[in-house]
């Protein structure tokens, strides 16, 4: 499994547990302020969503929930840019949520 594959994994995993309203991870991950990551497959704009980030654009999920998904752009963003450069049809979790 490809480590950006293990950093999804975790966070729907911990989103799953920790949840206060019951969240589908799916749709924070994928349709909150990490869309652009997860959704789309741009690895490499993890920064610039950790950088663009407001909690007021994304009242349909809890702070826990948030607080885990930008927990996972940073560990994206921990890792080398040319370790990014992957399709995300080659992404597991891509591929389970397809």
């Amino acid at each position: 499994m490809h480590q950006i594959d293990e950093i999804y994994r975790r966070a729907e995993e911990r989103i799953r547990k920790e949840s206060e309203w019951g969240t589908n991870p799916f749709m924070v991950l994928c349709y909150g302020p990490a869309h652009i990551v997860w959704s789309d497959g741009n690895y490499n704009h993890a920064e610039w969503c950790i950088e663009n980030y407001r909690r007021g654009n994304y009242p349909q999920f809890g702070d826990v929930e948030l607080r885990i998904c930008m927990e996972s752009l940073k560990e994206l963003a921990a890792i080398p840019w040319h370790e990014r450069d992957v399709d995300i049809s080659d992404m597991e979790y891509h591929l389970k949520n397809s």
